[in-house]
């Protein structure tokens, strides 16, 4: 009966091992183990070789695995979302230095611009919702028909973004004239685009070329 005993609770051991056996099986194999040095052997042996993991280190290590899968899905986003806020501001900051600096002379239109001599000041106002800068050179003296003037050259740029965007951000646009030269200084203003680099020459009749007179000394 005894090797009968020993084998029926060998075939249990395993299931004893792993908890899944009744109260009433798990007091029988213990009772038997108390008795039987060879059994208890076995079981002792079974438990440093099968250890199976309980529930909650089975809930443990997949609640580290999610962790870890989520910090690095954490980390990916963050990189893709700072790669992505990079690449924008580089895309928007080549779009708004094409708008701001892609300058073209707006051309003359009198309808426009507004020259008024105020008190011996000559103001000058561009009327347009366009406008980006306004250049001015001068007093200059020049020779014109044969004789030496004082001569203003001016004119007005536009860019994409000043025709296109700046509109929008402004609600209330003023065209405030600005000042220009004193009348007793200047005796014509032309019109048109200039590159003045170092000194001018009287005679230098070139710079003239292409610009229209907007104003003249009575």
């Amino acid at each position: 009966m005894k090797k009968m005993d020993c084998d029926i609770i060998r075939d249990l051991l395993p299931l004893y091992i792993d908890g899944v056996v009744s109260d009433a099986t798990k007091n029988l194999v213990e009772t038997h183990l108390e008795d039987c040095d060879a059994c208890r052997k076995e079981a002792e042996w079974m438990r440093e070789t099968v250890t199976l993991p309980t529930n909650e280190k089975v809930q443990e290590a997949e609640v580290k695995a999610l962790k870890k899968l989520k910090k690095r899905f954490f980390k990916k986003k963050v990189i893709v979302a700072l790669v992505t806020a990079c690449l924008t501001l580089v895309v928007a900051a080549g779009g708004y230095s094409y708008m701001a600096m892609a300058e073209e002379e707006i051309p003359y239109d009198s309808s426009k611009m507004k020259i008024e001599d105020k008190t011996g000041a000559l103001y000058f106002t561009y009327l347009g919702d366009d406008l980006d800068c306004t250049y001015v050179a001068g007093p200059l003296k020049l020779k014109v028909d044969g004789e030496i003037k004082n001569v203003g050259i001016l004119y007005y740029t536009t860019t994409p973004w000043s025709t296109h965007i700046q509109p929008l951000l402004e609600e209330d646009k003023s065209n405030d004239p600005f000042y220009g030269w004193s009348t007793d200084k200047i005796d014509q203003v032309y019109y048109g685009a200039y590159d003045i680099e170092g000194s001018i020459e009287e005679d230098d009749t070139t710079l003239l070329e292409g610009k229209q007179l907007i104003w003249e000394k009575e």
